[in-house]
């Protein structure tokens, strides 16, 4: 992180270097592992003002999988809808984001979406959708459960009081 912050400008400076669409992507996927959503923030700022992120679509996408990595979902959505190709690392980051942030049902519909645009599913697609069936699933059932006095828990026993 010291890297990021010798290259991002504080908020009142301006930068000592510009950075470059490959630079920033690189940043950002050192923010996206580490998952620091206040610096992909400041970096957001300075590829919008410096207008490197305008029709970049390479960008936009790394940004909206770290929005998403962060758990900050609808900064993820705004740049996704902004996004006219899309690849299959942007709509698994996306499934993916929704799958693990308690929106399972986002998560699906984005999968059927991402079908219906003709976009095919790879390896990294199918765990994340397997979550959010199940994540419903046991919603669904804790529901059913509960009508009968009966309480789930996720290691797959129950209770019945």
């Amino acid at each position: 992180m010291s890297l990021l912050k010798t290259l991002l400008p504080k908020p009142s400076s301006t930068p000592t270097l510009p950075l470059n669409s490959l630079q920033c992507g690189t940043l950002l996927q050192s923010l996206t592992n580490s998952k620091s959503l206040p610096q992909a923030q400041q970096l957001h700022a300075y590829v919008t003002t410096g207008g490197t992120l305008r029709r970049n679509t390479y960008l936009a996408t790394k940004l909206a999988a770290c929005y998403a990595a962060c758990g900050h979902m609808p900064h993820a959505q705004l740049l996704f809808d902004q996004i006219v190709l899309k690849n299959s690392f942007l709509w698994n980051s996306m499934i993916r984001g929704y799958a693990v942030n308690n929106s399972p049902s986002r998560s699906l519909v984005l999968y059927r979406e991402m079908l219906r645009f003709g976009q095919k599913p790879d390896n990294f697609t199918y765990p994340f959708v397997l979550k959010a069936c199940g994540d419903l699933l046991l919603r669904e059932t804790g529901r059913a459960g509960s009508r009968f006095g009966v309480g789930w828990w996720v290691g797959g026993g129950c209770l019945c009081g």
